[in-house]
């Protein structure tokens, strides 16, 4: 499994913040752990998603220590390996990297874009409950299509409701949650989600609403969690997330130094300008070293 292999492979290192320099190993060395069994985990994959934590720990160690203290240590191996026990299949490479850097964080942190980090736990609890939705719109679905036969509907327009997208039934099986998503992040039941079905979306990112359903077309996905966390270090770091989709809200900071994405105006009891209220647009740059 990929939780005791880059144990061995980068030992502590995965655990506490370091510079990424320092867990480059030998080139192109896979572990078991990906969403198949040719796409496992490689050191450039683990040292770009340690370099993203890297820039935007020490961004938010600069310029907004609250949020840094919220993060959660890494992953314990073990904890991961449970996760994938209760998947049925492994983690997708890039967020199993990022748990063992950051377990996910208190849950009302707001460190990335949109969306709040997600521990090992919490996507195993997020994924079972999609699950189980998902087995009551499946239930339901028989149970309608077992009701028109046995009321002498056509046997053809309820095969083609079934497969024609129309309520949760589609070719894969079910429009609102399908068993190989894996989520990334959530919030009020919305969750950045990666995609680990075979095919051409495999890895990519995007965001399944609370409804259910996701497109994870070019145009409205990333094209892999390490790719977002990348873009939310640049944009910290530089200004520029340098892709799309979608732009991220302008972040601020709060008086008690905790990162914010958007315009404060949802905050209770804020009325007037944010800045009157010790809110600040995040200064862009990048912070010290957190290792």
């Amino acid at each position: 499994m990929i939780a005791e292999h880059l144990a061995g492979q980068f030992g502590a290192t995965l655990r506490v913040r370091r510079p990424a320099a320092q867990l480059v190993g030998r080139a192109g060395r896979r572990s078991s752990w990906g969403m198949a069994d040719d796409e496992g985990m490689t050191d450039e994959l683990a040292v770009s998603i340690h370099r993203s934590w890297d820039l935007i720990d020490g961004w938010l160690a600069a310029h907004a220590p609250g949020s840094l203290g919220r993060l959660n240590a890494g992953a314990d191996p073990a904890a991961l390996a449970a996760a994938e026990g209760t998947l049925g299949f492994p983690l997708p490479a890039d967020l199993a990297a990022s748990l063992l850097r950051h377990d996910g964080a208190d849950p009302d942190v707001w460190v990335l874009p949109d969306l709040r980090p997600l521990s090992a736990a919490g996507v195993v609890d997020q994924w079972e409950l999609k699950m189980r939705v998902r087995a009551e719109f499946l239930a339901d679905e028989a149970e309608d299509e077992a009701e028109d036969a046995d009321a002498g509907a056509d046997a053809g327009a309820g095969a083609d409701a079934g497969a024609g997208g129309e309520g949760p039934l589609a070719a894969d099986g079910c429009l609102f949650w399908h068993p190989r998503w894996v989520p990334v992040a959530h919030f009020q039941g919305d969750l950045d989600t990666i995609d680990g079905r075979p095919g051409p979306t495999r890895g990519r990112m995007t965001l399944v609403g609370h409804d259910g359903g996701g497109d994870f077309s070019p145009e409205r996905s990333w094209d892999s969690f390490d790719a977002y966390l990348a873009a939310v270090a640049r944009r910290l770091t530089t200004g520029g997330a340098g892709v799309e989709p979608p732009p991220f809200d302008e972040p601020w900071v709060s008086p008690t130094g905790e990162l914010l994405w958007g315009w404060p105006s949802a905050v209770p009891g804020l009325r007037g300008g944010p800045e009157e209220h010790g809110y600040r647009r995040a200064p862009v740059g990048r912070g010290g070293p957190t290792g």
